[in-house]
């Protein structure tokens, strides 16, 4: 992967994650870049997950039909009071280009 590369040969050089953030963005033109995230937990029902999984990709190529079974399977696993509880951390970047 080029991007774990890239990293890689920063981290040889010393550089931090912070550092290492704000040289590679100097170096695609962005002047700044703020990061924002929250985090919080909810508990979610098994349609209430589908949605969200439909809203979030965060599973390649997910369908709720043919996923079904491995949904189930998950919520019976893991299954809490009210549903399946999910911690959500949503990130922003924000950039600002370079004049």
């Amino acid at each position: 992967m080029v991007g774990g590369a890239t990293r890689r040969s920063h981290r040889r050089r010393g550089l931090t994650g912070a550092r290492l953030a704000g040289a590679h963005w100097r170096a695609t033109g962005f002047a700044s870049v703020e990061t924002h995230g929250w985090r919080w937990e909810e508990t979610h029902s098994l349609e209430e997950l589908r949605d969200v999984l439909d809203f979030a990709p965060i599973i390649e190529g997910f369908d709720r039909e043919r996923d079904a079974p491995l949904l189930e399977a998950l919520r019976e696993q893991y299954s809490a009071e009210g549903g399946v509880r999910l911690t959500h951390e949503p990130r922003v970047i924000l950039g600002r280009k370079a004049p």
